[in-house]
């Protein structure tokens, strides 16, 4: 493979030293499927990918289209149809940056305290703000496609090929090899340890040159050379060390000797020693607080500094100010100011930063910040279950006598169940009974729970019970959770002429934007209830409830009635919309696996001669429909897993489970401030992200205070955010949704909307869960 000489590449780039313009081959750019774009010198994980309109470098909100944040391996997913005005580029952020201020007034719910990390040195912040492109068909973007979309903004009639191969032959690649550099050189068969080397000089010296106020794009050519010829020269630790990052300074109208420099790092160890002090401390608002000193020896380590000289560290900045304690610092020591009493509780940052230094001892770059959390507990405490009481009642259910076919009925004071150190409890709320034919429902004005009805069969015993109670202040709240004895083996009912669906009440839950009332700019889950009898079908009167509880089908719908045909029921329904009768087929099958006596319903409309079949379960057992609705995000793992029929990969169908979460501590390279989870799998098979791609169109969760319906992976189309996990050798599909911060004691959907074509196959996902304010993450 041939190689140019020096002077061959120098003439080469030369071609990109001149002109105006903004020439790009990317501009109207459609992506036909789903891409994902990585995006690093390391990989850059919290990054902003975006649509840089008019190829100037920079990203200008309000003009510029934003595509969300990178994940901790560099990726961001752009959705099928997208298309790029401009050029794709990439957007670096800094604890307090102006860039990242500016973001996170734009849109809290995504880029409050969120900065970019290079996991080259996954354990601290990145101290620039800096933007890169890429051009035309690359799916990276790094400081070497920066070099492609440079030269292209400075000659307009440079083609995007002949920009790269220049680009890669001032790196010391081969005519051949022009395409490495929209590779991803940091991992995998295309890993090349010198051209990251040169990226990470690049990254230095572009911010070296902002931050002095100096032109990158002009001299980027000659810093590109001047990079190669320092990479090749090289020793083995110098390319193996993170930290060693030599910079390339522009000086006036020309690129001035290489400075060697070994990059300011933050010691990982000191960091978690100084957040443990720190939430050590359990300061409380209203209460007086005695100060504090944390010792930050450590915390900054420079290797370019004379032995015992420590680097200077100084408070970037705090948001503590509103509770009255204030910051400084002396001899690597940070004090915090007493106060008498704290004025404000809630959840604060301390950011503090030092400069990095070359080995000339001189200012280089920008500071390196590291940001600390601290939490002052609010005034108002959350309910707690007195555990005694908790055991007194649990001996008292121990000796119930529980029996299939049996009437039921006892009641249970809560009086004394739970307490509010700082106020009152002021309502009482009832979780699931998950035993067919019994319910549980609650007096709030004498605190006293009734559990009645009769079991339709046996249960062993450890059916969950709960009962939740919340505070005066509504902010915060308490669950005791109780399990039943055994359900033993009674008389079944008797054999009925009756089809399935007869003489019986049956409860659905539907998705829908109708809460009764009036309709919502969003959709919910709903308990709907229907009862075929005598040849008539009634309903229930939807209301606001419906979302966390079944109501009883008490009225006739309107003009519906229905005739038996066979094993199938045949239902006419008035629909407003088509402004007549619509005949509906409906047919079932069991479902006991999923639940006591359910049905899987297939629920068949005939339209212009086309059928459209939805399908569904038919829960007679209410409590198992209402657990579906009642979740609360601090249940533990087996409450949030139910049964579902799936299909497998072979044309059949099979038992699977799907399970939900919400969490307040998402992973890392998750966009929000709070993280949702539905995995959906099979025991001992696998159920892929494909596979869920392949049956659902939209992943939605949805909530009151929402200003949307927040789509898995932030579009509107089978690409949802989904990842294949393994375990045991079976390979799940775990669908994340990347959420704002959500009001705690508000009740949030699960939506997942099936494609038109699978409606036969597969039913929608459909569940509601509270947020507590806490999870369980089991």
């Amino acid at each position: 493979m041939k190689k140019m000489t020096f002077l061959a590449v120098s003439v080469a780039l030369a071609l990109t030293g001149c002109g105006g313009g903004g020439g790009s081959d990317s501009s109207g750019q459609t992506a036909a499927q789903s891409t994902t774009i990585t995006g690093f010198d390391g990989y850059f994980n919290q990054a902003v990918l975006f649509d840089d309109t008019n190829n100037n470098g920079l990203l200008d909100i309000g003009t510029d289209t934003l595509f969300g944040l990178t994940n901790e391996n560099g990726q961001r997913v752009l959705p099928a149809g997208t298309e790029i005005a401009g050029s794709l580029a990439l957007q670096t952020l800094t604890p307090g940056g102006a860039m990242q201020t500016a973001l996170a007034n734009l849109e809290p719910e995504t880029y409050a305290g969120k900065y970019t990390i290079d996991m080259d040195n996954p354990g601290q912040a990145m101290a620039h703000e800096l933007v890169f492109r890429a051009p035309g068909s690359s799916q990276v973007i790094s400081p070497v496609t920066d070099l492609v979309a440079i030269a292209m903004s400075n000659d307009s009639t440079l083609s995007e090929d002949d920009a790269k191969q220049s680009v890669a032959l001032s790196l010391g690649l081969t005519e051949e090899q022009a395409d490495d550099v929209y590779s991803d050189f940091v991992d995998g068969n295309k890993a090349n340890r010198k051209l990251h080397k040169v990226a990470q000089i690049l990254t230095e010296s572009k911010a070296d040159a902002q931050t002095k106020g100096n032109d990158y794009s002009t001299h980027a050519s000659q810093i590109a050379l001047t990079a190669q010829s320092t990479v090749y020269n090289m020793d083995d630790a110098q390319l193996a060390s993170n930290t060693y990052k030599p910079v390339i300074p522009v000086n006036g109208d020309s690129v001035g000797t290489v400075i060697s420099n070994n990059q300011l790092i933050t010691d990982t160890a000191t960091v978690d020693n100084i957040q443990t002090r720190l939430t050590e401390l359990n300061v409380a608002e209203g209460e007086n607080f005695s100060g504090a000193t944390l010792d930050l020896s450590g915390l900054f380590r420079d290797t370019d500094l004379a032995d015992g000289i420590a680097p200077v560290i100084t408070v970037k900045e705090s948001s503590l100010g509103t509770t009255g304690i204030a910051l400084s610092i002396s001899d690597q020591i940070l004090s915090l100011a007493a106060v008498n009493p704290v004025a404000s509780g809630g959840e604060y940052t301390i950011t503090l930063q030092a400069s990095d230094r070359d080995a000339n001892g001189d200012k280089i770059g920008a500071p390196v910040a590291v940001v600390l959390n601290v939490t002052i507990v609010s005034a108002n405490l959350a309910p707690v279950v007195e555990s005694g009481e908790l055991s007194r009642i649990q001996s008292i259910i121990d000796g119930w006598q529980l029996q299939q076919g049996t009437p039921f009925n006892q009641t249970l004071s809560l009086v004394n169940l739970f307490s509010d150190a700082d106020g009152d409890i002021t309502e009482y709320e009832s979780g699931t009974i998950a035993v067919d034919g019994l319910t549980l429902s609650i007096d709030q004005s004498q605190a006293i729970a009734t559990i009645s009805g009769t079991p339709t069969q046996a249960y062993p015993s450890g059916v969950k019970l709960r009962i939740s109670a919340r505070d005066d202040q509504g902010s915060a709240s308490a669950a005791a959770v109780f399990t039943l004895p055994a359900v033993q083996e009674g008389v079944a009912p008797p054999a009925s002429d009756l089809h399935t669906l007869e003489g019986k009440t049956w409860y659905r839950l539907e998705h829908g934007s109708s809460n009764g009332i009036n309709e919502q700019n969003y959709s919910s889950v709903w308990c709907d209830a229907f009862r075929f009898e005598d040849g008539l079908v009634y309903e229930n009167v939807r209301t606001p409830d419906n979302l966390t509880q079944c109501s009883e089908a008490t009225q006739q719908a309107s003009g519906a009635s229905y005739v038996v045909d066979g094993d199938n029921l045949v239902a006419t329904f008035y629909d407003p919309d088509e402004g007549g009768n619509v005949d509906v087929t409906l047919s079932v099958s069991d479902a006991s696996v999923i639940s006591s006596g359910a049905q899987t319903l297939l629920w068949t409309v005939e339209d212009d001669g086309e059928a459209e079949t939805e399908r569904y379960t038919f829960f007679s057992n209410k409590a198992d429909a209402e657990a579906r609705i009642q979740l609360q995000s601090d249940d533990d793992g087996d409450t949030r897993y139910f049964p579902m029929i799936l299909p497998t990969q072979n044309g059949g169908e099979a038992v699977g489970k799907v399970g939900l979460s919400i969490n307040d501590q998402p992973s890392i390279g998750d966009d929000g401030a709070m993280d949702a989870n539905v995995v959906m799998e099979f025991a001992d098979e696998n159920f892929t992200c494909k596979d869920a791609q392949n049956l659902y169109r939209h992943m939605l969760f949805t909530g009151a205070d929402l200003s949307w319906e927040y789509s898995s992976g932030g579009n509107y189309d089978d690409n949802f955010e989904c990842y294949n996990n393994t375990q045991d050798n079976i390979i799940h599909a775990n669908i994340d949704f990347d959420l704002p911060s959500l009001t705690a004691g508000n009740v949030y959907s699960f939506i997942g909307r099936v494609k038109e074509s699978q409606g036969a196959y597969v039913e929608a996902v459909k569940f509601n869960m509270q947020w507590t304010g806490v999870s369980d993450n089991d």
